[in-house]
C-alpha cells in the first residue's frame, strides 16, 4: 500500500515540474495494489471532518470503480483501517460518494 502525494501546498515551480512528470489532479490519496476475489485493488480518498470529494476526485473514483477497482472515501484512520480490513477479507467495496455531479 502506498500514498499518492498529489495534495498539499507547493512552490509553483515544483508544481509545474510535477505536472510535467505526470501528476494528475484528483487522483485518490492511497492505493492498495492487491486484488481480492472481487476487485483489482483499492483506492482510498481521505477526508477530514465534513469535507467532500471535489468534482475531479469524484471523477477519478467513478472511473476507477468502472474499471473494477474498489474505491472509498474515508474519514479518518480508523475508517480507512476498517475499509482496508474488509477489502483484504475479500469483501467487495461498494461505490461510495463517487457520482460525478
Amino acid at each position: 500500500m502506498f500514498a499518492i502525494p498529489n495534495g498539499g501546498k507547493r512552490h509553483p515551480g515544483v508544481g509545474k515540474k510535477l505536472k510535467a512528470e505526470g501528476l494528475k489532479a484528483g487522483v485518490p490519496d492511497i492505493f492498495l495494489p492487491v486484488p481480492n476475489a472481487v476487485q483489482h485493488g483499492l483506492f482510498i480518498e481521505m477526508k477530514i471532518g465534513y469535507s467532500k470529494p471535489r468534482k475531479d476526485q469524484r471523477k477519478w473514483l467513478s472511473d476507477l470503480w468502472l474499471q473494477g477497482y474498489g474505491v472509498a472515501v474515508c474519514y479518518g484512520a480508523e475508517h480507512a483501517k476498517a475499509v482496508i480490513a474488509d477489502y483484504l477479507q475479500g469483501v467487495g467495496i461498494r461505490q461510495q460518494e463517487v457520482s460525478v455531479k
